[in-house]
């Protein structure tokens, strides 16, 4: 089992017109802590339970409730059904509303909320635009430290390589990324998701493809121990799909990766062993909503089951199907556990 020094974190910084708020090593360090290909937790020694209400009432959805030791950072996660919905708006503003319990608040996010590129927009290969907001900006500790309670929010829809900086990936009809919040000053625990939505400023339709079409994208996530032992961090990874006017007849996720910034603060981008997800197939939705299938894995004996993942098509009258976006939810041999969302764009057919 591989850990990454605990200065090999993502950071935030000083947004633009917003508080800056640090990516808190107790509740979100996104470094990696061995996934996929075997069981890394049982080569450790057996860390105690870490509790918090982050995980009480969890075991479905697509989302993570995660809570973490501030002494040892060691984490624990639960599958957690709370419902994001989010309205992207003009002049890049957005307005997260989550379904979930008392503590969970809903944030609306402006252009002044934006952080500056490489600051906390860097998920695994490739960078999106983030916003963060500190819940109590009166608070004045909240300018030095990383205090709860914050909310970040980071769309891909246009995505970027971490490393080079040459733009891979440009939607039109749908807004895709992840969401974190954490709300609970006297708490180690929060919360992360995927989201996606369509274009507020586009007429989008939900037809499917009139033929059969390839798409590619990106997933972008989060991932953390299902048992105590290693730290939450985020992925992202490789998304291809094969559409028709039945709906989706394949979809795969792979190439998964890392990333972190070393003590010279090099991006450092790494492979996640993880055999690749495919989806159960077909995919046969009811024209226009969003439809749900397995995620699976092959161990090379069979093929098991190890998530859910959920797909619906975006484009427009003229540009049927043109696009395809959804949220996923997995666990792995060795105990992780991931949720995210990915993008799409058509690249033949159609």
């Amino acid at each position: 089992m591989q850990i990454f020094d605990p200065s090999m974190r993502l950071r935030t910084g000083k947004a633009s017109g917003a508080r800056g708020i640090l990516l808190l090593p107790i509740a979100a360090s996104l470094v990696l802590a061995g996934c996929g290909g075997g069981s890394s937790i049982g080569d450790v020694t057996p860390q105690p339970v870490v509790r918090c209400t982050a995980l009480d009432g969890g075991g479905s959805g697509f989302s993570l409730g995660v809570c973490t030791n501030p002494a040892t950072l060691v984490a624990s996660s639960a599958f957690q059904p709370i419902e994001a919905a989010v309205l992207p708006g003009a002049n890049s503003s957005y307005a997260l509303t989550l379904n979930a319990p008392a503590k969970i608040l809903n944030v609306a996010f402006g252009s002044g909320d934006e952080t500056d590129p490489g600051v906390r927009d860097i998920i695994g290969a490739v960078r999106g635009t983030a916003y963060e907001k500190d819940a109590d900006p009166s608070d004045p500790i909240s300018s030095i430290l990383p205090v709860p309670p914050y909310t970040a929010l980071v769309d891909f829809r246009n995505a970027w390589d971490a490393d080079v900086g040459t733009e891979v990936l440009r939607l039109e009809f749908v807004n895709f990324g992840y969401w974190e919040q954490f709300t609970d000053k006297t708490a180690d625990g929060g919360f992360f998701g995927g989201w996606y939505s369509k274009r507020s400023e586009t007429s989008v339709t939900n037809d499917r493809p009139s033929g059969q079409t390839a798409y590619s994208g990106f997933a972008v996530g989060v991932l953390s121990p299902a048992e105590p032992g290693a730290r939450s961090y985020g992925f992202s990874a490789t998304v291809n799909v094969v559409g028709d006017n039945n709906g989706v007849q394949s979809g795969e996720i792979k190439s998964m990766k890392i990333s972190y910034r070393d003590s010279a603060n090099k991006l450092i981008i790494l492979d996640v062993p993880l055999n690749d997800l495919v989806f159960a197939v077909p995919v046969n939705d009811l024209a226009g909503q969003a439809a749900t299938t397995d995620l699976l894995v092959s161990t090379g004996s069979e093929v098991v089951p190890v998530g859910r993942v959920e797909a619906r098509f975006f484009g427009s009258a003229t540009s049927r199907g043109a696009e395809v976006a959804g949220r996923l939810r997995f666990q792995t041999a060795d105990g992780m556990r991931g949720v995210g969302a990915f993008g799409a764009r058509a690249v033949s057919g159609g």
